[in-house]
């Protein structure tokens, strides 16, 4: 049986009572469902943030310090864990990019000025990562990317974005950018 989370209400009265910390906004996915996020802040690193209820939000539902897109993708990245991702439907995968960009237009709006956005996606595709990112850097010059703090098994990352090839960092593959909005 599932255990059923609270709901959105009893998160934001929760969150409310820790004001004093920085909030993660949680704007994931672009039919409006909140993910649990308790890798992502071990994954970015998000230091000083306030854990409640298992989830990293932001009470204010206009603008908040950060928010984490993890967005649906091809997926190439974790085939070694899920082989199926091979037959999936080329057509559909071809649409993931525009689905992407919509997403990340959504999400953008979130953030409020000195915020931050991260973007992620489990693939190596250049289009799903490196491209995209520049696509949306072009549009939005209100955001930057800064340098990813990273743990020390990683190298010094000073280009804000990072893919994370399997074999080279024990890990499967992975993307991450880290854009800051301009205060």
């Amino acid at each position: 049986m599932k255990k059923t989370p609270p709901s959105i209400d009893a998160w934001l009265k929760e969150a409310k009572a820790h004001e004093s910390a920085p909030q993660i906004g949680m704007y994931l996915t672009h039919n409006g469902t909140v993910r649990q996020t308790a890798k992502a802040k071990v994954r970015y690193g998000a230091e000083g943030t306030k854990e409640v209820t298992g989830m990293l939000f932001s009470y204010d539902k206009e603008k908040v310090d950060a928010v984490i897109a993890d967005v649906p993708c091809s997926g190439y990245g974790i085939i070694r864990k899920k082989p199926d991702i091979r037959y999936k439907d080329i057509a559909k995968m071809k649409e993931l990019p525009t689905l992407q960009r919509a997403i990340l237009e959504v999400q953008c709006r979130y953030v409020k000025p000195g915020g931050l956005l991260m973007y992620s996606t489990c693939t190596l595709v250049h289009g799903e990562n490196e491209g995209m990112v520049a696509a949306f850097l072009k549009d939005h010059p209100e955001f930057h990317l800064e340098p990813l703090p990273l743990p020390e098994v990683f190298p010094k990352n000073e280009s804000g974005q990072l893919p994370l090839i399997p074999g080279e960092y024990d890990t499967d593959g992975f993307f991450i950018s880290r854009l800051r909005r301009t205060v």
